[in-house]
C-alpha cells in the first residue's frame, strides 16, 4: 500500500559524500560482529541522516553539502521519518514559513534546510569521531550528548537514555 506523500513530487535528498564513513560508522560500527547483528543503532543512511540533522539544527550549524550522495523523498516515507525534511526547517526559523508546505517552490526551500543542517550535523558528529577515535556508534553518540551536557558526568544518565531511541 502506497503511503500518501507531503510532498507533491519525489525530490532527492543531497547529503555531503565526504561524511559516507562517518554515516556508515553510525550504522554498523568497526566491529565485524557490529556488522552482523541486526540491533544496529541506526539501521540505514536515512535514519543516520535524519539524526545529523536534528544536532546540526540543535547546534545551529548549516554547511554547504558540496559533492553529494542522495537519498529520495520516497525513502524517508518508507521509513516514516518524512515529515522530518519539513520540521527541521520548520523549526530553525524565527518566524516558520508555513507556505513552505504548500508549493514545490517551498518544498524545494525545506529541503535546502534540511541538507544544509544535514551537513552541520554530519561536520559535528565527524569531528566527535575524529578526535576520540571510538570504536562503536553508542559511544560516538554518548561522546556527541556529553560534549553537550546533555550527560552527567556523575553517573545519571537517565534524562538521556532513550534520546536517540525517543528520535525514532
Amino acid at each position: 500500500m502506497r503511503k500518501e506523500s507531503l510532498f507533491t513530487k519525489d525530490h532527492a535528498v543531497r547529503w555531503p559524500e565526504k561524511y559516507e564513513g562517518v554515516v556508515n560508522f553510525l550504522k554498523s560500527g568497526t566491529d565485524e560482529d557490529a556488522k552482523h547483528k541486526n540491533d544496529n543503532l541506526f539501521p540505514l543512511n536515512v535514519h543516520v541522516i535524519v539524526f545529523a540533522a536534528s544536532v546540526g539544527l540543535k547546534n545551529d550549524t548549516e554547511l554547504p553539502v558540496g559533492d553529494a550522495k542522495t537519498i529520495d523523498v520516497s525513502t524517508f516515507r518508507g521509513q516514516g521519518l518524512e515529515p522530518y525534511l519539513y520540521l527541521v526547517p520548520l523549526l530553525s526559523q524565527k518566524d516558520p514559513d508555513l507556505y513552505m508546505l504548500r508549493d514545490e517552490q517551498g518544498e524545494k526551500r525545506a529541503i535546502d534546510l534540511f541538507e544544509r543542517y544535514t551537513a552541520g550535523g554530519l561536520s559535528i558528529l565527524a569531528d566527535v569521531h575524529k578526535k576520540a577515535g571510538l570504536r562503536s556508534p553508542e559511544l560516538l553518540i554518548t561522546s556527541y550528548l556529553q560534549r553537550e551536557t546533555w550527560l552527567s558526568d556523575k553517573g545519571d544518565n537517565t534524562q538521556a537514555a532513550g534520546v536517540v531511541d525517543d528520535i525514532f
